[in-house]
């Protein structure tokens, strides 16, 4: 096999411990770059994934806004919503909008609210959020919603204006990425370490850095799939651990048979 390994072998290699001998030969500048192309590839499914979830929310909000049930205005610091009193349950959740009673008729609204856990109360001059047994009151002047007047036309402009933002999502998540695998790649190559000394094999520590930075692969595609968070320290260090044991068994053989 030719000394240098091909982006794609490099990628099914970095998943298969036996294949760690091939990959140990490698410079570390090439396992830096081999990580920042993963760091792309998984940065862009997850930012086109984020960026078509946010499509979505932005085309639903818009569609609920543009709605005659949901016609608001809020001027002054004061909320009119136009189709006052609004309830809507689900379950143990309750949102309730009433512009024609102040934060002071709160109490009056307690049959309403008391049976939910998870409540939203939206007046006149103010809200309540209640979340089990805690709540929180606000009124919007507190808050500085006095000093700008907006309504459901106000709120489509800037959603339309802001469209652009979600493709920021995209280089956020590369960059993200490649930080993390690098994060991971260095708590992995301890483990690396710590298997040598139990084992008394020698080895460089830029050597083992340099496959603990492949060795994030198959957990980066796991992650992926289903979120398994710190396991892919886990997952890359067993897979490292047993690359190390092969790399080291091909040096005796070779020595062996040297001899």
């Amino acid at each position: 096999m030719s000394n240098k390994v091909k982006m794609r072998n490099k990628f099914i290699f970095s998943i298969n411990p036996k294949k760690y001998v091939y990959l140990n030969k490698e410079k570390l500048s090439k396992a830096f770059l081999y990580v920042l192309l993963l760091s792309v590839i998984i940065g862009l499914v997850q930012g086109v994934m984020g960026a078509v979830l946010i499509s979505g929310i932005e085309k639903t909000t818009k569609m609920i806004l543009e709605e005659d049930e949901v016609q608001f205005e809020m001027k002054d610091g004061v909320l009119d919503f136009k189709n006052s009193p609004l309830k809507e349950e689900e379950g143990q959740a309750l949102l309730y909008i009433d512009t024609n009673k102040d934060i002071d008729d709160l109490d009056s609204l307690r049959s309403i609210t008391v049976h939910k856990d998870t409540v939203t109360v939206l007046l006149r001059d103010g809200f309540m959020v209640k979340s089990g047994s805690e709540s929180v009151t606000q009124k919007y002047s507190d808050l500085g919603l006095d000093l700008i007047n907006f309504n459901n036309d106000f709120v489509i402009s800037i959603i339309e204006k802001l469209d652009i933002v979600k493709y920021i999502i995209i280089p956020i998540m590369i960059v993200v990425n490649f930080v993390q695998l690098l994060m991971y790649a260095l708590f992995i190559s301890l483990m690396g370490i710590l298997s040598n000394l139990i084992s008394n094999r020698k080895m460089y520590y830029n050597r083992v850095f340099n496959l603990a930075l492949y060795s994030v692969t198959l957990p980066t595609i796991i992650n992926l799939i289903f979120p398994i968070g710190v396991y892919s320290i886990l997952i890359g260090g067993i897979i490292l651990m047993f690359g190390l044991s092969f790399i080291n068994d091909n040096y005796l053989k070779q020595t062996i048979d040297r001899e």
